[in-house]
């Protein structure tokens, strides 16, 4: 495998033509939406965005792809995908916030990461609407930091199912929740510091694995929901500059909550 250095530039690349079919798809104007089951769809451009981005990055990297639509279907029944626990593989989520996609909300874009031994080295997200693009790799920082530092004003993002009572003891630690509809969207905001930190409670790596390489490389703290070193494997994951991430961790473990 070459180094995350030159595997960087490929994946860029790759997205570069990823966003084509994006812009094409956004509103989902075929109305051709794929039920997943539990609310969950995906649109024909998720289809035809990860079916692209697999045949390219398998074609110019030699490395596999581990990509939301086609995994989907084979989750187990803890809600928990299989994912190689050694090596590496691309992990690619084609449309986070696929509902904000539909209804033409720009807050939706292309997760790619690069994955070794389930932890992310190498990570491009790219925001096409919002035209927001940031990259990174393991001990290289972050490409598409903002040039004067945001003030976030303790505005923290949260998932979209996230439970009342976690709403309420986050805004008891006198922080603001806000729901972007994308997973992907808030750990990016959480890294560069429109957001001052960011909890869900996603098992799936596609969803995490580029915004908590973002969040690392840009200086904040990552880990589990219950306080744990987070990886792939895990369920959830909360992020943010160091006092934020406590208050975070503070709010879910004062419920107790144990997944």
């Amino acid at each position: 495998m070459a180094s995350v250095g030159e595997l960087l530039p490929v994946a860029e690349a790759v997205v570069d033509e990823a966003e084509a079919i994006f812009h094409a798809g956004f509103g989902a104007p075929d109305l051709a939406l794929h039920d997943k089951g539990n609310g969950d769809f995906a649109t024909t451009a998720d289809l035809a965005i990860e079916q692209r981005v697999r045949q390219l990055l398998v074609q110019m990297t030699g490395v596999e792809v581990y990509g939301e639509e086609s995994t989907h279907a084979s989750a187990s029944s803890t809600g928990r995908s299989e994912l190689p626990r050694t090596g590496a593989v691309w992990v690619v989520d084609p449309i986070d916030g696929t509902s904000n996609f539909a209804a033409q909300n720009p807050n939706c874009g292309i997760l790619v990461a690069l994955v070794h031994d389930l932890q992310p080295v190498a990570a491009v997200v790219s925001f096409p609407k919002l035209r927001l693009r940031m990259a990174a790799t393991d001990g290289g920082g972050v490409r598409g930091l903002p040039a004067t530092a945001p003030h976030p004003q303790r505005h923290v993002g949260v998932f979209s199912q996230t439970r009342p009572e976690l709403y309420t003891a986050i805004r008891h630690r006198g922080l603001r929740p806000r729901v972007s509809g994308s997973v992907g969207l808030d750990l990016a905001y959480a890294a560069r510091g429109v957001l001052s930190g960011a909890i869900n409670y996603s098992p799936h790596p596609w969803d995490n694995a580029a915004g908590a390489l973002l969040v690392r490389e840009a200086g904040g703290t990552v880990t589990t929901p219950e306080g744990d070193d987070w990886d792939c494997t895990s369920r959830g994951i909360i992020v943010g500059d160091a006092a934020t991430h406590a208050q975070l961790l503070g709010a879910a473990q004062s419920l107790n909550r144990k997944i």
